[in-house]
């Protein structure tokens, strides 16, 4: 069987697979957050992990006590699964081979926690919207996801009368046969193509769905984590009606601006006043803003075509240098060899 992702240790010592960097932060946060958010001994707690790949989340929560559920979609992975669970001889997990997208209540039960990890970016918009909602009717108390986001949309699609910001992202290429998609071990199952939404689309969606608070984790921390990949903690709670002052009037969560456009268009001085700003600006001093972001783009401009001619110089250097060419008199020499080779 070939492992590609989860480190597993097996009762004789050994291991499903070599350390695998960033494997143990990811399985010490997740199931950190399980007992802080449960606020209950595991061994009282009924979890789910979707899309459960070879069941790494799984096997750590029963081993601490949990009664554990894996829902995989490839056959491959569940076999991989199993086998280690006989190894272990573990009794308080299972594992199921479904589609995420047909989970229910009705057909899998409740769980005090859902974990989705590393699966709603294999998803269509459509899907992951519909997943959330689904993953909101099985929990009993919180939804913990991990997944890659967009950091500002460059797309917005409609799923019913809402509007979701983020970006596609190819997961095979059109006219794939379904046979290469199931090899796929850690892509999606069968769509050509998966949206990644912003932060704040998909908080938005969660909070459409009936989380009543979401959180983002930072401790346990992920050293290696990329900064388009974040993990959010949805609790299904009672919504608070507030007795000591009115309601909040808007409880939008409004798409941030790109944060590359914003920096080049902003001076550090102005990025502190867009957010403390009081109170809107007389003309003169919007002409006078206007005028100092100007300034600034076209310093900026200039910058940029410094460090582009210092790149251009440095890589005609190279091309240049004595040691270049030698180089590429010997891939001549041995192109010419093989080829030689080759024929005889």
């Amino acid at each position: 069987m070939k492992w590609i992702a989860h480190q597993i240790r097996l009762p004789d010592s050994s291991s499903t697979t070599g350390h695998v960097e960033g494997h143990s932060e990811r399985v010490l946060r997740h199931i950190q957050l399980v007992a802080d958010v449960l606020a209950k001994p595991l061994s009282q707690v009924r979890t789910l992990d979707l899309a459960c790949l070879e069941g790494g989340f799984t096997f750590e929560l029963a081993m601490q006590g949990a009664q554990a559920i894996g829902l995989e979609g490839r056959k491959e992975n569940v076999d991989k699964c199993e086998a280690v669970r006989a190894k272990i001889g573990l009794s308080n997990c299972s594992f199921l081979q479904d589609d995420v997208r047909n989970l229910s209540k009705h057909k899998h039960g409740s769980f005090d926690v859902v974990l989705c990890l590393g699966i709603l970016y294999h998803l269509t918009a459509s899907d992951g919207v519909e997943l959330l909602g689904r993953m909101y009717d099985v929990c009993q108390r919180a939804v913990i996801i991990d997944t890659h986001i967009a950091l500002f949309g460059e797309e917005r699609v409609a799923i019913g009368p809402e509007l979701f910001s983020g970006r596609s992202f190819c997961e095979f290429p059109p006219n794939t046969p379904p046979e290469r998609k199931q090899r796929a071990l850690a892509s999606s199952l069968d769509n050509d193509s998966s949206f990644w939404m912003t932060e704040e689309s998909l908080c938005r969606c969660l909070k459409a769905a009936g989380f009543t608070s979401v959180m983002k984790v930072v401790i346990p921390p992920i050293p290696l984590n990329v900064n388009d990949r974040v993990t959010l903690v949805a609790v299904k709670g009672n919504p608070i009606q507030l007795l000591s002052c009115d309601m909040p009037m808007k409880d939008e969560l409004p798409e941030r601006t790109n944060p590359f456009i914003l920096r080049a268009s902003f001076t550090d001085k102005e990025l502190t006043s867009v957010y403390s700003r009081t109170s809107a600006p007389s003309e003169a001093e919007g002409i006078e803003v206007l005028l100092a972001r100007a300034a600034g783009a076209e310093l900026r401009a200039k910058q940029l075509q410094n460090q582009l001619q210092t790149t251009t110089a440095t890589l005609d250097s190279v091309l240049n240098s004595k040691g270049w060419k030698a180089l590429t008199r010997y891939r001549k020499v041995r192109d010419r060899l093989r080829s030689i080779s080759g024929r005889s």
